[in-house]
């Protein structure tokens, strides 16, 4: 480089600079000889590129001087990005700047410099319409010569520019040459355009020449406005107000199509509204004003000016002043040549529209006596016209009924109207005469209860109705006396009053107290089997004894009220009783009498076999007695013509007791079948031994008699007993006499067999003995009864066991000898024996064995045997020995021996006092055990030596006999926890131990003073110790005041939380509910403690829950949408398992569904410490739900918390119930057409939504007599988490996704009705258990859900729905039913009559909706909305909230 620096400093000395290149030459030329040729390189290069906006580098353009002397060929690299062929000898650069160029010699070696390039050259013109052109493309309409300067008209040639290097900007500036008077010679101008780059080289060689020449008359682009444009009546018909009409009435028109271009020719929605805006402007200028190349003449445009003169023609009478036709002379004049155009423009404001009328349907009465009714008709509920503003109206009613004007009502009185169904015709008539039809449905129905007439002193007799059984009927028409109804025939009905003191069973016949079946009053049911079953519709009562309650001379009566009932046929469907019918009632007085004498009838005479029972009368027959009311009862006697086997006759005769003479009689025959009876007829029993399994007297004697044998059987039995009931031995003497052939008298006689049997018992099962199991007895003194003043001791210990004797064979009783060791060592000292004589009731040696015994009952089977232990028995951990010995009846013999002690396990009995102590200068006082002691004592341990702890501590066992520290079970402890009073101290003299109370026990604290006898076993008493801080050491005990409020972290206040104020003593808890406000108020905390704060709310779990928390918890897991606030996060923990998982979804999604009444395991609100600082906000657990209060000293004030309502994580929950909900939610309408289903075949019903962008929904289903199969949301089918079924047709539904899905097709649900039926019958949706809404859009907007149902049947006509919500605060869809597609037109009409919104559009077939906002509208309040489309119109009213 310093050879280059002298090379540059040289080009202004050329001596210098020739002696330097020479000098460079010598240098060069001799460095040949050395290697690597030196090489120089020029910097500061300066390079323009060339048109093509590239530039060839050369090795002489950088290299100084001749190349020869630089050894070539050469090699050049250029910096930067943009180089072609780059690294040889001709790079190629494509774009200007700086760039550092590199030039490598073949030696190698190499030298650089800065090089600049630049773009010199200005963009290149193809110049368009120059001057002196007559290319008729040059030439501009005038009416476009504002265009023209101002940019907006663009459609001329223009020049084309470009530039290779860089983007061209164009201007111009514009010479204007006016020709001609006031330029009615047209104007030249002469544009003449810069064209510059980015560099700024500019061309501005291009002056182009264009002409505006003016307007003619003649020209066919100058056109007439529309003829006949057609406005509404009142409207404005100046040129403005007929482009303002038509050009809203146009965007109305076009907007729909336009929008359907959308995207595509549009990009977007509000360029689409522009050029339907455009298109509707340019259109209603044709109506309003001539125009000249589609420019209204609508001032000086051009040369031409345009006036008018108006002709107003009314179109009906002179009260129609809305109504009228305009005759528009236009003038158009040139003001260059001074010639005119003129032509006609009819323009119309006139009422094409019929008033609108409407009333309600009508149902009256007909008169009582004529059937027929009279009445006035109902005012119009709608009375409008949109011209007209006080329409007329007259009612057309059915031939044959008569109407006039009632002046003082201003109504119409209608007279004669016949029973039945009617079509009356509202007829509104406008000022122009249009009338417009209303018909209303008048229903005179019979509403007049028919005459009832009832005859009067009716007598009746009861008849025979079986045994003693005296019964009556009277039929209806024997009451009725003429009852009549004006309109209809009558049907007639009876009961009987009820009397439970007379006929509680109303005869015996359910028909009496009821006059049908059919549900009325009084009457009963068509159930056979219920109580008051009606059998007979009314036709009759019944009467029968229990009637009788009187006696008039001989003749027994009774008085019954029987009630008549007369309906008529008011609804005329031909059956009485129906919903539409009327009744009246009236009663008679019936006298029932019974008159009838008693008879007897005899059963016919009867054979029967011998063996018969002949008293059996089911056989034989009974008489049966004849009377109405009397209590008659029949009875026989029997004279006998019998042989002594039963063969012959009797003569029964039947007379009633209570009636003797009154008899009748009847034969009953005996006849015998078979033959004689012998000894080998019988079968006896064989000789057994056996056991008491199998009972011996099972085996009797068999024999085969005839029927008429009377065949005897004995048995005579001597049993030989060896013990109780078992090991004996039966002699069975069996005797058979058949009495037909024996006679007792006779010796010799036939008839008589005899056997003896021989039966032998065995037993070889020992018994039983219960469990032989070591025992152990307390010490039971029993109060000292010997009255020696020993407690510890037991006396007259019994001892007891018990035994079975096992099997068939068992004994009835056991025999015992019982042993008693006392003492253990081995030598019995007590017997106890069931084989000793029962008087032997002393301890004695009876049985000289050497032990001395008594005797001891036997025992039954699991009896229990008894034995007293005669000494006093002192307690201790001796061992006692029973031996147990039981033997049965045969001699079977069982053992066991037993161990026993008798101990003290007896508790001391404590007694305690409360005490009341101060604390000392440092806090702390220093209490006994013993001191709380009054006399505790035991019944084996001395008082003396009875110990005492505190809280039912014990002192450490192998350290009882030294002073140490001790705290719970034996445990050791030292003696800092023991100043700490945590410990306690063992002081072996005093057999009790301390304890240190301080400022936390102030001011009263409960110890248990525990008692301990020498065999461990303790009590407590419960004490207070009260504590006084006398020399103020902890301070005054004083209340003061802890408070805070309760808030979400949207500000709403939480109100009826329990919150809760604890210091750890239980009898020291606090507890309030929390205000409407929020604030919670603790008046006397009790001061110096240590408090938690906390609060607890587990109702209303579905509070402010809903699917949309769903579809906000699956944002935030999937990252769509993350909740930000700590708050949110805690609320989408469901389960409270310190995270937001997809259980929390699963637990959320079975609380909305009514599968959990609560969460299982969480509460319905959380309360988070309103001071918790959160450090993660989407990670904030754990977090505090509590505040605590060290040493209350002071009124702590702002212990807040923060409420969150679990699930909710959108903020919709009410924590306050003075907060009223408002409901801003709009409503989607769900349609389907209401199509016929067939029965027990599975339809897919789809329903459509005008909405898109739907994210979840939920809402209870209901499915009416039908069985429910999959539902589909989109295409996708809904899983069973999703659904829950809450009754046999009532089911929930929640589903969300983050993928939306649009209303077409949105939801779809399979049905199998059980019936035929249409979907709306089986179909519906509410928010009974879950509140039926949807999510739409990127905001997640609720709108609340309904069904609509088009009908199929109706499918091909128009029909308007009533708007939803209805009233509306914000806004309201109004839907209507297209049988083809086509425009439909939305007219809003306030209570007065006038429009305050119209809009109009293009639709498809099938249910469309029109959405109005309160933006819309002007007016609140009653609104009535009208529908039009071709010759259909609806009208129906809404209502606007304020």
């Amino acid at each position: 480089m310093v050879k280059q620096d002298l090379l540059t400093q040289s080009k202004g000395i050329p001596v210098l600079r020739n002696s330097l290149l020479s000098l460079l030459l010598i240098f060069l030329f001799s460095s040949f000889g050395h290697g690597q040729t030196q090489i120089v390189c020029n910097d500061q290069v300066q390079v323009s590129l060339d048109g093509d906006c590239q530039a060839v580098i050369r090795p002489d353009m950088i290299l100084e001087g001749p190349l020869l002397q630089y050894a070539p060929p050469f090699r050049i690299k250029i910096s930067g990005s943009g180089i072609l062929n780059n690294n040889t000898n001709a790079p190629i650069v494509t774009s200007p700047g700086n760039y550092t160029v590199t030039v490598t010699n073949s030696t190698g070696n190499s030298c650089w410099g800065n090089m600049k390039v630049e773009d010199k050259l200005g963009p290149v013109v193809d110049c368009a319409c120059p001057r002196g052109n007559t290319d008729p493309l040059c030439e501009l309409l005038c009416t476009d010569e504002a265009g023209f300067f101002a940019g907006t008209y663009t459609d001329y040639p223009k020049p084309e520019a470009e530039d290779a290097c860089t983007s061209v900007t164009t201007t111009f500036h514009d010479e204007v040459v006016v020709h001609g008077v006031n330029g009615c010679g047209g104007k030249t101008i002469y544009r003449t355009w810069v064209y510059t780059d980015a560099f700024g080289n500019k061309n501005e060689s291009c002056v182009s020449e264009y002409r505006i020449l003016p307007a003619d008359l003649d020209d066919v682009d100058l056109s007439t406005p529309y003829n006949t444009p057609q406005l509404t009546c009142g409207a404005d018909v100046s040129m403005t107000g007929v482009f303002n009409f038509y050009k809203a009435k146009l965007y109305a028109q076009y907007l729909p199509s336009y929008l359907a271009l959308v995207p595509g020719t549009y990009s977007t929605a509000a360029k689409a509204e522009q050029a339907a805006n455009a298109a509707a402007t340019a259109e209603a200028y044709r109506y309003a004003y001539p125009t000249i190349n589609g420019k209204p003449i609508n001032g000086n445009v051009c040369n031409l000016l345009a006036a008018k003169a108006d002709t107003e023609i009314p179109v009906c009478n002179a009260s129609c002043s809305n109504s009228k036709k305009v005759i528009r002379l236009w003038t158009v004049l040139d003001w260059c040549s001074s010639g005119t155009r003129t032509f006609t423009q009819i323009i119309k404001a006139t009422d094409e529209e019929a008033p609108t009328v409407s009333a309600p349907d009508v149902t009256v009465s007909v008169d009582p006596w004529s059937c027929t009714a009279n009445f006035l008709m109902p005012l119009p509920d709608v009375l409008h016209d949109n011209c007209d503003a006080n329409p007329t109206y007259r009612v057309e009613v059915p031939f044959g009924v008569s109407v006039k004007y009632d002046a003082p009502s201003k109504r119409y009185l209608v007279t004669g109207a016949p029973k039945g169904s009617h079509t009356f015709t509202y007829i509104a008539t406008d000022c122009c005469g249009h009338e417009g039809r209303y018909e209303v449905e008048v229903n005179v129905v019979d509403r007049t209860a028919p005459v009832a007439i009832a005859k009067q002193n009716i007598v009746i007799s009861l008849t025979t109705g079986g045994e003693n059984d005296g019964i009556a009927k009277i039929f209806a028409n024997s009451v009725d006396n003429g009852s009549y109804d004006s309109c209809t025939p009558i049907h007639i009905e009876l009961r009987r009053e009820d009397n439970p003191n007379r006929d509680n069973d109303g005869c015996g016949y359910t028909g009496n107290k009821t006059y049908n079946a059919d549900g009325h009053p009084n009457d009963g049911s068509s159930n056979p089997t219920k109580a008051d079953y009606d059998p007979d519709n009314g036709q009759y009562v019944k009467f029968c004894c229990d009637d009788i309650t009187n006696t008039e001379g001989a003749t027994p009566y009774g008085i019954v009220k029987v009630w008549m009932r007369v309906w008529d046929d008011g609804d005329m469907n031909g059956e009485f009783g129906t919903a539409g019918d009327n009744y009246n009632e009236t009663w008679v007085d019936v006298r029932v009498e019974d008159k009838l004498t008693p008879q007897i009838v005899c059963p016919p005479n009867v054979t029967i076999d011998c063996d018969d029972d002949r008293n059996d009368l089911t056989v034989t027959g009974k008489a049966r007695a004849f009377s109405n009311c009397l209590d008659l009862e029949t009875e026989y006697t029997d004279r006998n013509f019998l042989t002594t086997c039963n063969v012959g006759y009797i003569e029964r005769t039947w007379r009633i007791k209570s009636k003797p003479t009154i008899i009748c009689t009847q034969y009953v025959y005996l006849r015998n079948v078979g033959g004689e009876f012998d000894e080998n007829d019988i079968d006896w029993p064989a000789d057994v031994t056996t056991d008491c399994a199998n009972d011996a007297a099972q085996q009797k004697p068999t024999w085969t008699a005839g029927p008429c044998d009377l065949i005897g059987l004995s048995l005579k039995s001597d049993t030989f007993y060896f013990e109780g009931n078992a090991c004996m031995k039966i002699l069975n003497k069996w005797s058979v006499i058949n009495w037909c052939t024996y006679d007792p008298n006779d010796t010799e006689s036939d008839g008589y067999f005899s056997h003896v049997q021989v039966v032998k018992i065995i037993d070889q099962q020992k018994p039983v003995l219960a469990s032989c199991a070591d025992r152990m007895f307390e010490i039971d003194d029993h109060g000292d009864a010997d009255g020696d003043g020993n407690r510890c001791e037991t006396k007259n210990l019994m001892l007891t066991m018990t035994a079975t004797d096992q099997g068939q064979c068992a004994s009835d009783w056991l025999k015992w000898i019982v042993f008693v060791d006392l003492w253990g060592d081995g030598t019995n000292d007590y017997e106890y024996s069931s084989f000793l004589p029962s008087t032997d009731v002393n301890f004695n040696d009876s049985n000289g064995n050497g032990i001395k015994d008594r005797y001891v009952a036997p025992t039954g089977q699991g009896g229990e045997v008894k034995v007293t232990i005669p000494e006093d028995i002192t307690g201790s951990m001796s061992n006692h020995k029973v031996t147990w010995k039981v033997v049965d009846g045969c001699g079977n013999v069982t053992s066991c021996t037993q161990n026993f002690m008798v101990v003290d396990k007896k508790k001391p009995t404590p007694y305690c006092l409360n005490i009341s102590s101060a604390l000392m200068k440092n806090g702390q006082v220093e209490l006994w055990a013993v001191d709380f002691n009054i006399g505790s004592f035991d019944n084996c341990t001395s008082k003396n030596n009875l110990t005492y702890t505190f809280n039912e501590a014990s002192p450490v066992p192998s350290k009882i006999n030294t002073t140490h520290y001790f705290k719970a079970n034996g445990q050791n402890a030292t003696e800092a926890e023991y100043n700490a009073g945590n410990a306690q101290k063992w002081l072996p003299a005093t057999k009790s131990s301390g304890m240190i109370f301080n400022c936390d026990d102030l001011p009263s604290v409960d110890v248990k003073m525990t008692v301990w006898d020498e065999k461990g076993n303790y009590d407590f008493c419960v004490v207070t110790l009260e504590l006084a801080d006398n020399q103020g050491a902890c301070g005054q005990q004083l209340t003061t005041t802890v408070s805070g409020k309760l808030l979400t972290n949207a500000g709403q206040s939480v109100s009826n939380a329990e919150i809760i104020l604890d210091n750890g003593v239980k009898e020291m808890l606090q507890t309030t509910l929390s205000e409407t406000t929020g604030n919670f108020n603790f008046a006397a905390a009790k001061m110096h403690y240590n408090y938690a704060v906390s609060g607890k709310k587990i109702d209303d779990y579905l509070n402010g829950v809903s699917t949309l928390d769903l579809v906000l918890i699956q944002r935030h897991l999937l990252d769509l949408n993350k909740l930000t606030s700590p708050f949110d996060v805690i609320a989408a923990d469901i389960n409270s398992d310190s995270k937001v998982t997809a259980s929390d979804l699963t637990e959320l999604r079975k609380l909305i569904l009514g599968i959990y009444n609560v969460l299982p395991t969480n509460d319905s609100w959380r309360f988070v410490n309103s001071a918790t600082p959160f450090v993660n906000a989407s990670n904030p657990f754990p977090f505090n739900e509590k505040l605590t209060i060290d040493n209350l000293s002071h009124a702590m004030i702002n212990q807040d918390f923060i409420a969150v309502k679990v699930g909710d994580v959108n903020g919709s929950a009410i924590g306050n119930l003075n907060d009223k909900a408002t409901d801003a939610r709009s409503t989607v309408v769900l349609n389907a057409e209401n199509v016929s289903l067939k029965a027990n075949e599975v339809q897919a019903i789809t329903f459509d939504a005008d909405i898109d962008a739907v994210y979840g929904m939920q809402f209870t289903l209901k499915i009416n007599n039908a069985d429910l199969g999959d539902i589909y949301v989109g295409n996708t089918k809904l899983p069973e988490t999703n659904i829950a079924k809450i009754s046999d047709n009532t089911y929930t539904i929640s589903w969300n996704d983050v993928i939306a899905i649009n209303g077409k097709q949105m939801l779809t649900i399979n049905v199998a009705p059980k019936a035929n039926a249409n979907v709306a019958d089986v179909i519906s949706i509410s928010s009974d258990k879950v509140s039926a809404e949807l999510y739409a859009g990127e905001s997640l907007n609720t709108g609340k859900l309904s069904l609509r149902f088009a009908n199929a049947d109706h499918a091909a006509n128009f029909e308007l729905y009533q708007n939803e919500p209805n009233p509306f605060a914000d806004k309201t869809s109004i839907s209507f039913n297209l049988p083809e597609a086509g425009e439909a037109t939305l007219k809003v009409f306030d209570v007065n009559g006038k429009i305050v919104y119209t809009n109009k559009g293009s639709f498809g077939k099938g249910i469309n909706t029109f959405t109005l906002s309160k933006n819309d509208l002007n007016t609140r309040g009653v609104m009535i909305y009208q529908v039009e489309c071709g010759a259909n119109t609806a009208t129906k009213k809404m209502i606007g909230l304020e």
